[in-house]
């Protein structure tokens, strides 16, 4: 019996590794605070189109210690420095014990959902770093 190769291809597994990697890449790392914050003061409307529902990373000095949600349904805020102004970052009870280990004047970096109907604002933040 004539013994048959089997060919395998690996185009689906190199087209499946680049389009990995293009949903996990880092587009254009984080924004300074103080630059959006910049950016909304200058035209609420033309940030709001840029950013608004969109999950970004945002980086900057965390303003003061940022309060703590009292019960699982509330939200805690963390205030960072952004020149004149802030932005402000909600999160939930669930991301409490990151949130908690920071002081006030440490450099941080997060992620949320920018929401600018009330400023420069942040829903459902998580911690990515901190200095």
């Amino acid at each position: 019996m004539p013994r048959t190769e089997k060919r395998v291809t690996t185009k689906p597994l190199i087209f499946g590794l680049i389009f990995f990697a293009a949903c996990t890449a880092d587009r254009g790392g984080s924004i300074p605070a103080a630059d959006l914050a910049g950016e909304y003061a200058r035209s609420s409307a033309s940030a709001r189109k840029k950013y608004d529902g969109k999950t970004i990373v945002v980086r900057g000095r965390l303003e003061k210690t940022p309060e703590m949600p009292a019960t699982a349904e509330a939200e805690g805020l963390a205030m960072i420095e952004a020149g004149e102004r802030l932005v402000v970052c909600r999160f939930t009870h669930a991301s409490r014990p990151a949130f908690s280990r920071l002081a006030a004047g440490r450099t941080i970096t997060v992620e949320g959902v920018f929401n600018g109907e009330r400023g420069t604002e942040l829903t459902f933040c998580k911690l990515v770093s901190a200095m």
